[in-house]
C-alpha cells in the first residue's frame, strides 16, 4: 500500500504544469495582478471563467483582456516546450471561453 501511496503523490506533481512553462507562457504581460491571474488558471488553481472574470476587473478593458489571452494562446502554439497536454488544454479552455463571450460581430474580425 505505501508504494501505491508514493506512485499517486509522483503523479499529482506530475500533474501540475512545470514552472517554467508557466513563465514561458506569461513572460511577456507587464502586470504582475494579471500574471499571477493567469499562472493560477493554467495550473488549476481557478477555473477559466473565474480568471477572466479577474482579469476583466483587473484591465477595466475586454480587448485588453482579449489581447492577453491571445498573447498566452500564442506563446502556447509557438513554443515548442510547451508540450504539457494539461497546460494546453487549459490555454485552449480559457481562449475558448473568451470567444464565447464575445459578441458574433467582434469575431468576424
Amino acid at each position: 500500500m505505501m508504494p501505491s501511496m508514493s506512485h499517486r503523490s509522483e503523479h499529482s506533481e506530475s500533474a501540475e504544469p512545470n514552472v517554467s512553462a508557466l513563465e514561458r507562457l506569461t513572460r511577456g504581460i507587464e502586470s504582475r495582478a494579471q500574471r499571477e491571474i493567469l499562472v493560477e488558471c493554467l495550473s488549476g488553481k481557478i477555473p477559466p471563467a473565474t480568471a477572466l472574470a479577474q482579469l476583466h476587473e483587473e484591465t477595466g478593458d475586454a480587448s485588453v483582456m482579449r489581447a492577453i489571452v491571445d498573447d498566452v494562446t500564442k506563446r502556447a502554439a509557438s513554443l515548442s516546450r510547451a508540450t504539457d497536454s494539461l497546460l494546453r488544454d487549459r490555454v485552449d479552455d480559457l481562449t475558448q471561453l473568451v470567444v464565447e463571450s464575445e459578441p458574433e460581430s467582434e469575431r468576424a474580425d
